[in-house]
């Protein structure tokens, strides 16, 4: 039985590589879309820590409720924890980062905002191991007149590199700065996509109006592990009421917040993708349907040779299976195209993904195929079904109801 199935397939090569060509475009999306998400994921895993990069420890404020990164309601960590953190023995570096609210004025004179909410000012550490960014062009500022902005916003407003640029403080007063350079925080999802104005650290105070660091971080002595260092500020007086992390659980943290981000981006494209594969299992049952309909009197025939119904049921199936087969492997290579093609075309359009090698992970193979052949299979089972109904008699020439 298994060879009449194969040998029957090559006379209907054409009609079923048609039919699974629409389960294939399902797959392919499906594959598509979760390449876009575990190449969005592995892209900020790789970029997203600028801000952890070199921290062994860091010390934040517990908050109440979660606030805007900058935003008046945000806890800060008062300065003169900075020095007591500086002081415990294995730190070898300390650094406060200021965050708070910054407005930009742009090229035609209006405060840039997104989504209604101005941007951020940040402090520039004095140790450039704990920066959390990388220097794109110019250089980091190094006097009270001078600031660095974020790449985005200098490619944007047509920013130059020494022109004067306006910023507006906590008090609603305008002042001017020289741009001495822009700064390119990866992945980093801690800023979203308002505009990021860097300071020296007085500067940055004075002009957020914040009162201490959003944050204070700080590296080891060679030989002294975060853990041991994260111990160590948790002994010392009065940093029991802050929250102290490793530089591997800052990391994670916001590892956390990027991937979540990327899973409310994905799941949206998703929902298509199902709808699509739905929409191909319509059509391979349709086909399988017409298929089973003008085999009649092969099926009939086969009936009288001693095929059981069992035997016919299984036959179809196997049709829908190898079909199954070979459109899920042609939509997972599909994918991975159409996967990298999502994340440049999204890029093209200004969306802030991060883009990275396309990853075809085991995971996406194995949903898409598993997809692939439930749709194939459970859209021929009504057909096999019709076929196992076939009367040996039919074989004689009589139509079947």
């Amino acid at each position: 039985m298994l060879r009449t199935t194969l040998a029957g397939l090559r006379y209907r090569a054409v009609r079923l590589l048609v039919s699974s060509l629409a389960i294939a475009a399902g797959v392919a999306f499906v594959a598509g879309t979760l390449v876009l998400g575990a190449s969005m994921n592995q892209a900020f895993y790789a970029n997203f820590a600028a801000g952890a990069r070199n921290v062994d420890a860091a010390v934040t404020a517990r908050a109440a409720e979660p606030a805007r990164p900058g935003s008046p309601a945000a806890s800060s960590v008062p300065a003169p924890v900075l020095n007591t953190v500086r002081r415990v023995p294995g730190v070898a570096a300390v650094a406060g980062r200021v965050l708070g609210q910054a407005p930009l004025i742009g090229a035609d004179g209006k405060v840039i905002t997104d989504n209604g909410q101005p941007g951020l000012g940040i402090s520039v550490p004095a140790d450039p191991a704990l920066r959390g960014f990388t220097v794109a062009s110019g250089h980091v500022p190094t006097s009270p007149g001078q600031v660095a902005v974020d790449t985005a916003t200098a490619a944007d407003e047509h920013f130059r590199l020494g022109q004067l640029v306006r910023v507006v403080s906590q008090d609603g007063t305008v002042h001017g700065y020289r741009l001495a350079g822009t700064l390119d925080f990866g992945a980093n999802r801690q800023y979203e996509n308002s505009t990021v104005v860097a300071f020296p650290t007085a500067t940055a105070l004075a002009v957020t109006g914040q009162s201490g660091y959003d944050q204070i971080v700080a590296r080891a002595v060679p030989g002294v592990s975060q853990t041991t260092l994260v111990a160590r500020i948790k002994a010392a007086p009065g940093l029991a009421r802050y929250q102290v992390q490793t530089g591997a659980q800052l990391a994670s943290a916001e590892a956390t917040a990027a991937v979540a981000f990327t899973s409310q981006f994905t799941d949206v494209i998703l929902i298509f993708a199902l709808i699509s594969l739905v929409v191909a299992a319509i059509v391979i049952h349709n086909t399988f349907t017409i298929l089973v309909t003008q085999r009649a009197r092969e099926l009939a025939l086969l009936r009288c040779v001693g095929a059981t119904r069992r035997q016919v049921f299984v036959g179809v199936l196997t049709e829908s299976l190898i079909a199954g087969v070979v459109a899920s492997a042609v939509g997972v290579l599909a994918g991975l195209g159409l996967g990298w093609g999502l994340e440049r075309l999204l890029g093209a359009f200004g969306a802030n993904v991060p883009a990275g090698v396309p990853a075809l992970t085991l995971g996406t193979v194995a949903i898409s195929v598993a997809l692939g052949l439930a749709a194939t299979l459970g859209s021929a089972l009504l057909p096999a079904r019709t076929a196992t109904r076939v009367p040996p008699v039919a074989a004689l020439g009589g139509s079947v109801e």
